[in-house]
């Protein structure tokens, strides 16, 4: 629905739910699904400045899930962690993911907070959608 009203990209809010959604997913266990909505965060966030936040947030989260499913498996999955992004970087594991993540993170202007490797660190990068 948000899509209908946003359009195909969608801008923060779409990526918030998106978010969101896979955040629920991945607590039912559904950690395949949840990664495949944060892929598509890292898809729709692009290079758009206003986005990096939003981008940072689900590389750092899909690189946690990334692990987990690794974890159950005990075996990379075919074509699991392979993001390609707007500027053609090929993002191929959990810690290719986490390396992107920060470096986004560290591009974003006028952040409140020090830089904190944890889930909460990237959580903040992302303001309250009142939506």
């Amino acid at each position: 629905m948000r899509r209908g009203v946003y359009g195909e990209k969608g801008g923060p809010r779409v990526a918030d739910l998106l978010f969101t959604v896979a955040r629920m997913l991945h607590e039912e266990g559904e950690s395949t699904l949840a990664a495949r909505h944060l892929r598509e965060v890292v898809e729709i966030s692009g290079d758009a400045p206003r986005m990096k936040t939003h981008l940072a947030r689900a590389l750092w989260f899909l690189a946690g899930i990334e692990d987990d499913i690794s974890k159950v498996s005990n075996e990379p999955r075919e074509g699991s962690g392979m993001i390609q992004n707007s500027t053609e970087e090929k993002l191929t594991g959990p810690e290719d993911m986490r390396e992107r993540a920060n470096a986004v993170r560290k591009s974003i202007e006028d952040r409140e907070w020090a830089d904190e490797d944890s889930d909460e660190g990237f959580m903040r990068l992302v303001t309250w959608m009142l939506w």
